[in-house]
């Protein structure tokens, strides 16, 4: 009985060691390197950088994975799909995001006053700044977005807008204290 025991434990350690092996080989990521689409939502041109390399991004649900030795990010739903940025048309980077940070600003009512009217800018300057940041981030000239923002203009480039539109003299009128 002694002999059967000690024979016992070994094979008993064995046994588990292949269980527990199983497992994990079970388990592992068997995603395929690579994009994998299910609904592709959005794509847009981002630009250029320095080198002259052409950036753009599409929005899917799916599956990004960037090697055999990375995780694999997956979509979460509609309103949390991928975005994939592509360098000289070949995938580089991905990212869940949530489309209502990132998409034009939500139908949300503004007051229909000053106050309203400056919130309402604000969300729009916000989503830019927002847009700019991610593309400096990948090396892109973001000097045409930055022309996007709206209500940033100093006095002096509204007094020569005036003078452009109306002439020097009406222009004038306004830098007095009658």
């Amino acid at each position: 009985m002694a002999e059967s025991s000690s024979l016992m434990w070994p094979m008993l350690i064995v046994v588990a060691g292949a269980g527990i092996g199983g497992y994990i080989w079970l388990q592992r990521d068997t995603t395929p390197v690579g994009l994998v689409v299910v609904k592709q939502y959005d794509e847009g041109h981002m630009g250029y950088d320095e080198d002259e390399n052409e950036y753009s991004y599409t929005i899917v649900e799916g599956t990004w994975r960037e090697s055999d030795n990375s995780l694999t990010i997956e979509s979460e739903s509609a309103d949390r799909p991928l975005r994939i940025v592509f360098k000289n048309n070949e995938p580089i980077d991905g990212e869940i995001i949530t489309i209502s940070e990132w998409g034009e600003p939500d139908g949300r009512d503004y007051e229909d006053n000053e106050e309203g009217q400056k919130q309402r800018m604000d969300d729009y300057n916000a989503r830019i700044d927002k847009a700019i940041a991610w593309m400096d981030g990948y090396g892109i000239d973001t000097s045409s977005l930055e022309g996007e923002k709206v209500g940033e203009s100093t006095s002096k480039e509204q007094s020569q807008e005036a003078e452009s539109i109306y002439g020097p003299m009406l222009s004038l009128q306004s830098h007095f204290v009658w």
